[in-house]
């Protein structure tokens, strides 16, 4: 037996004013991003009342109010946007920042790892050599026996527009393989943040060994700890994805990936815009002889200040009260 209309609006009007608040919210703009998912899952349910309505009541003033609702519904949701911007900052002023800090826990992780593997790093250059020119390049290993850094000529062979555009090929490069290495269950995120600690732990020894610490700190201090942090944020969302493997909770593992990896490629987004900025500190200040070391210096600071005070300020006030 058909359901009657008493019942049908009865049953599905609070569906219906929950999409009719957030079309008016939507228009002044005030919807977080979940929101925003929301108001489309609500569109579509509204949207099969409709067809139901069209058929099962038609002419009924149900069906005119349903047909009002998901047509100013499908112009604010699928209609030409020309506020773009709003969504871009809404991003990164809100979305992003709220990802990172909700999930803050996962940027500790891969700080640590990372620490981890630059600590063994250095201390198997000192005591195991063998292990340094598993993890140096010859190249690199070739200047330092030298007892001079390979940057000193790098702005001879590579213009520095060249060298950012390499810098930041390489950074997106390793960025994106920590990330998706969270698909293995977390340990190919964990094997990078690992070896790039290791990594940076072997070069480090090596010029300490050297006596070439001042050169060394020299050139990474202007663009070395954003580099890292950005690293950092890469394995972050990898650990973000491993989590919805490792321990989906009352989700299946589908879902829970569905979930999570929303969350972590908004981090991964988040954070490549930065990567292309510390590409033009390592391709235009850091190397050379243009910019003194002090000046460096403040650079990286003041970059690393702008970038921590961003993520926590913004991501504390955006993130979802618990």
């Amino acid at each position: 037996m058909a359901q009657s209309l008493p019942q049908f609006v009865a049953e599905r009007r609070p569906t219906w004013d929950a999409l009719a608040d957030l079309l008016r919210r939507f228009g002044s703009g005030s919807l977080a991003a979940a929101e925003v998912d929301e108001l489309d899952r609500l569109y579509r349910r509204c949207a099969a009342d409709l067809a139901h309505a069209r058929v099962q009541y038609p002419g009924t003033e149900a069906s005119l109010f349903l047909n009002q609702l998901v047509a100013r519904a499908y112009a604010q949701v699928y209609g030409e946007r020309p506020a773009r911007w709003a969504a871009v900052k809404r991003f990164y002023f809100e979305s992003f920042p709220a990802a990172f800090y909700a999930e803050r826990r996962f940027f500790y992780a891969a700080w640590s790892l990372l620490i981890l593997g630059g600590w063994l790093g250095a201390a198997g250059a000192l005591f195991h050599p063998e292990l340094a020119n598993a993890l140096v390049p010859p190249e690199l290993r070739q200047h330092i026996s030298e007892g001079r850094m390979w940057t000193d000529s790098i702005l001879e062979v590579m213009p520095p527009a060249l060298l950012s555009a390499k810098v930041l090929t390489n950074n997106l490069g390793v960025a994106f393989t920590t990330f998706v290495g969270g698909l293995l269950g977390g340990l190919g995120t964990v094997l990078a943040l690992v070896i790039n600690g290791l990594e940076l732990g072997s070069v480090t020894a090596l010029c300490l060994q050297r006596g070439m610490a001042p050169d060394f700190l020299s050139f990474v201090c202007a663009h070395g700890l954003v580099e890292l942090s950005m690293v950092c944020l890469a394995g972050q969302a990898g650990l973000v994805l491993a989590s919805a493997l490792i321990a989906p909770g009352r989700l299946s593992r589908g879902e829970a990936l569905r979930a999570r990896g929303r969350i972590g490629v908004q981090i991964l987004l988040g954070g490549a815009p930065l990567l292309a900025a510390i590409g033009f500190v390592e391709g235009f200040i850091s190397p050379g002889d243009l910019f003194p070391g002090p000046v460096r210096a403040a650079v990286g600071l003041s970059l690393a200040t702008i970038l921590y005070a961003y993520l926590y300020s913004f991501g504390r006030k955006a993130a979802p009260r618990v």
